[in-house]
């Protein structure tokens, strides 16, 4: 059995400017104990772009659900799941076109990301078109990132559905208890190119596991909805990512995640990271000011390694556990970084136009051609504004 949540939250730019949450989300429980989960971003420029993502999750679980070809026997990934996805993402890309044009508006208007995957438990098949991105939680106890981001080639535009010859189909072989499943939005901060750059790995594992690891949730799944629902109201969300926020987890209740080294769930050894950003800039050994103070919030999602009770039989984290004021340590302590590296992000070049006649290959949709057009300025999705924002775009040419 599978336990599966996602939400779809407007972010505070949204609210203060009163545009519509424009992000989606959906998932499907199958006959079979199968999920089929989806997520979209409607780019922020895009005029109706909450209705491009809605219909393409809604498209693409439809369609998948109708056309699971569970009547064959043996379902092959290769040769039935990832043809399926691909029929199913042209689908999407027809009805979204329809739309508009029934509309009387531009096919970019509704433009959207798009990322699903069917999960059995083990392993996934995918899509993948955005700059989100999925994740799993490998049998072995270590998170992987199952798709990268897709950028333009200036590093900050974002490439949409509506461009064909982007899409990524896959099989993700690892056996993993637990997938999610992020628009932009919260995936910037699940993954960062900042600690790519300067840590041992990219991704965020003190957030991670508060989202997909058995762990770390409550002992009783039956209480999860409540935990989820209380954890993505928390108001560091509010006050630190301003666009809007969808995740998806998909846990196989079947299955305990796998406990590795304590030091994977700790929190990023910030100072040291602000040594190393120091050194690269500047090729000095630089005073970041971290204090005795700082070195007693070390933790951003745990008020210490200890609070896990990773040697007790009650793996949840504790029941006083504050999100909110850790993470506004690590705000502070970033502040100290951009206090010393006092710089903007330069602006990025224009891609490269790109126009293509695309023809949807699938027999339904044989006598359609679409001109997909070009990306140009206004298309852009505008970089998001975070916590990392000065710090990596400074090392983003290293």
């Amino acid at each position: 059995m599978i336990f599966t949540y996602g939400t779809s939250l407007q972010g505070v730019d949204h609210k203060r400017l009163n545009i519509p949450c424009q992000d989606a989300h959906r998932i499907k429980t199958l006959p079979n104990g199968w999920v089929i989960a989806a997520v979209a971003d409607g780019v922020g420029s895009a005029l109706y772009s909450e209705y491009g993502s809605k219909v393409a999750v809604d498209t693409v679980i439809n369609f998948c659900v109708d056309n699971m070809p569970f009547t064959c026997g043996v379902v092959s990934a290769e040769s039935d799941l990832i043809p399926l996805l691909r029929v199913a993402y042209n689908k999407a890309y027809k009805n979204i076109w329809e739309l508009a044009e029934s509309q009387g508006n531009d096919f970019k208007d509704y433009d959207t990301t798009l990322d699903v995957v069917i999960y059995n438990g083990n392993n996934i098949i995918y899509g993948h078109c955005s700059d989100g991105g999925i994740i799993a939680l490998n049998d072995n106890g270590y998170y992987d990132c199952v798709t990268e981001r897709m950028k333009g080639e200036d590093g900050e535009s974002m490439i949409p559905l509506r461009f064909r010859e982007k899409w990524e189909f896959g099989i993700y072989q690892k056996s993993s208890s637990s997938i999610l499943l992020f628009t932009d939005g919260i995936y910037d901060f699940a993954r960062q190119d900042f600690l790519e750059k300067n840590w041992e790995h990219p991704l965020y594992i003190p957030l991670l596991i508060r989202m997909s690891n058995t762990n770390f949730l409550p002992k009783r799944s039956e209480s999860w909805e409540g935990y989820f629902d209380s954890f993505t109201a928390e108001s560091f969300w509010k006050e630190q990512v301003s666009d809007d926020r969808t995740f998806v987890t998909l846990i196989n209740l079947n299955k305990t995640s796998t406990l590795v080294e304590s030091s994977y769930y700790e929190e990023p050894d910030w100072a040291e990271i602000m040594k190393l950003v120091n050194k690269r800039l500047y090729g000095l050994d630089l005073d970041t000011s971290y204090t005795e103070e700082d070195s007693n919030n070390e933790s951003l999602l745990t008020d210490s390694p200890d609070s896990f009770n990773l040697n007790s039989k009650d793996k949840s984290p504790s029941s006083d556990y504050s999100f909110d004021k850790d993470a506004t340590r690590l705000q502070d302590i970033l502040q100290t970084g951009n206090n010393i590296i006092d710089s903007e992000v330069g602006e990025t070049e224009e891609t490269e136009e790109t126009k293509s006649n695309i023809s949807l290959n699938s027999e339904e949709y044989n006598n359609i051609s679409i001109n997909e057009g070009t990306m140009d300025e206004s298309e852009k999705e505008p970089a998001k504004t975070n916590i990392f924002n000065k710090i990596t775009g400074i090392l983003k040419g290293d």
